[in-house]
């Protein structure tokens, strides 16, 4: 068993909106009810005694909100051949899925903690009906992030381990991911565990992840409006820092929006935001009590930068 799985299944076992799935390998049928049932019992028991976390969302299932959001896009520079691409595809999954408990028309304001839905019937639907797994958080962000950060044509680094087995298996399969072996060398450069020091300060392992960046070549165009998200986990037992999950942050008239898809087996979701600080909040809800010993706290990195400091 490759070692994101365990570690992520085992270690962190995330909740169902940010699923181990975001980072772990292609599983049987059999085994996601197991999943479904212990990550959503986890949600349950963690969010009881915790404060509200307000989250303004939609699912992208209706032609309007899907039309403010294409706009919001190609306004901060996506190009339209990718935003025509991505709006393709969360159709489908819309379409694949049907009605889905959640999926209101335009943008609705909830408790994030409240947020459900069936990722054990997402995934069933889409092996039945499509025959492939959806993309998951890191894919989604790299199809709107691609053109926002660029590999030096010298860069030496060479991806060598498993930590990123279940987005290739995914790339192999899924019909609406058309990767070049370009592609997936600036992916996998951009997305592989960091090696990082035994340590639970988080400023230091934002530096040594920027750092590494920097050695793999990699440059953030920082005065975009299109930004990416990380949420850092930190393995203690290996020293490694990775990206279990990931969004893609736009500029608004009003604040901020954010398309994220926690796994392959939870839908789209576009999030508008006022400020960073409630976006951090946010993004960390899901993996805040979910520390190994020795771990660090979990963080956001906003491209090469800590999101809140």
């Amino acid at each position: 068993m490759n070692k994101r799985l365990m570690l992520l299944g085992a270690v962190f076992a995330m909740s169902a909106m940010l699923l181990a799935g975001c980072g772990s390998k292609t599983t049987p049928a059999s085994q996601k009810s197991t999943e479904t049932e212990m990550t959503q019992d986890i949600k349950e028991d963690s969010m009881e005694a915790s404060d509200p976390i307000p989250l303004t969302y939609s699912f992208l299932y209706d032609d309007g909100t899907k039309e403010e959001v294409r706009n919001i896009m190609e306004a901060d520079g996506i190009k339209p051949e990718r935003v025509d691409k991505f709006m393709e595809i969360v159709t489908q999954f819309s379409d694949t899925l049907g009605e889905m408990e959640g999926a209101a028309e335009g943008f609705v304001s909830i408790d994030a903690s409240k947020a459900f839905y069936d990722s054990e019937y997402i995934g069933m639907t889409f092996d039945k009906k499509l025959g492939f797994d959806d993309q998951n958080c890191r894919l989604t962000a790299y199809s709107l992030f691609q053109d926002f950060y660029t590999v030096s044509d010298d860069s030496t680094y060479t991806y060598d381990d498993d930590s990123l087995y279940g987005d290739l298996e995914i790339i192999k399969t899924n019909k609406n991911l058309n990767f070049t072996k370009e592609d997936i060398s600036k992916y996998t450069t951009l997305f592989a565990d960091v090696k990082t020091e035994a340590s639970t300060d988080i400023a230091q392992h934002a530096e040594t992840i920027k750092e590494t960046w920097k050695e793999r070549g990699i440059t953030f165009d920082n005065e975009s409006k299109v930004q990416l998200l990380s949420i850092m986990l930190h393995d203690p037992v290996n020293n490694t820092v990775f990206a279990g999950h990931a969004g893609v942050l736009f500029e608004t008239e009003d604040g901020f929006l954010v398309i994220e898809k926690r796994s392959q087996y939870t839908p789209f979701v576009a999030g508008k935001f006022n400020d960073l600080e409630s976006l951090n909040t946010y993004l960390l809800s899901e993996v805040s009590i979910m520390q190994q010993d020795g771990a660090a706290d979990s963080f956001v990195m906003r491209n090469d930068e800590l999101l809140v400091k």
